[in-house]
């Protein structure tokens, strides 16, 4: 199986805990995501990046403390930025990048028949950039920005930093093995099947 299709395996071991799933065609795993609050489908993608990280023979751990950042893999600190594209028209849309204490975001974006990966250095979040702009508090407010892009158009400053759930992974593993230590992940980070593997 593929990357894509190893990321449905993964969605589908945590949609039992779901409400019934409202859109993205009957048959998506992902569909189950779409009827949950938007801080809640924030969860999940730490969640499905723990696992499919962890599937991909990373390390991936949960913080020592604090809330600056969702995990440790390979020893980096990791924020992690989920999006589900509800219609075919809409935009990833990264939201919440604040200037905390992490080496990457990691931007996971989900449409109904892909996924896509980038794997961010902090030190690429400075103003300006293409689909990089404030948040909050008008042309002033600089402390938490919003990444927003069409996925047919992705800046081309993000290109270096992946796209592909592949590239991502590339992206992360040629940074190499990071100094910063974690603890185990929880029961509830995991899937309830054994791990799995892409082809």
């Amino acid at each position: 199986m593929n990357q894509f299709e190893l990321l449905g395996k993964i969605s589908e071991s945590f949609r039992e805990v779901a409400p019934k799933p409202l859109t993205f065609g009957e048959n998506n795993p992902f569909n189950w995501l779409l009827t949950m609050p938007s801080a809640t489908i924030g969860a999940y993608g730490a969640k499905f990046v723990s696992e499919l990280f962890r599937a991909n023979d990373f390390n991936v751990l949960r913080p020592l403390g604090g809330s600056d950042h969702d995990r440790v893999i390979n020893g980096h600190r990791i924020e992690v930025k989920f999006c589900t594209r509800r219609k075919e028209d809409a935009s990833f849309w990264f939201e919440q990048i604040r200037d905390q204490e992490y080496d990457y975001v990691l931007c996971l974006g989900l449409s109904a028949d892909a996924a896509n990966c980038w794997v961010i250095p902090k030190s690429e979040l400075t103003l300006p950039k293409e689909g990089l702009s404030p948040q909050h508090g008008g042309k002033e407010g600089k402390d938490t920005l919003q990444l927003q892009f069409q996925p047919d158009a992705v800046p081309a400053w993000l290109h270096e930093f992946g796209g592909s759930l592949e590239k991502g992974m590339q992206v992360l593993n040629a940074a190499g093995i990071g100094s910063y230590k974690g603890k185990q992940l929880r029961k509830d980070d995991l899937i309830s099947l054994p791990i799995l593997k892409a082809s």
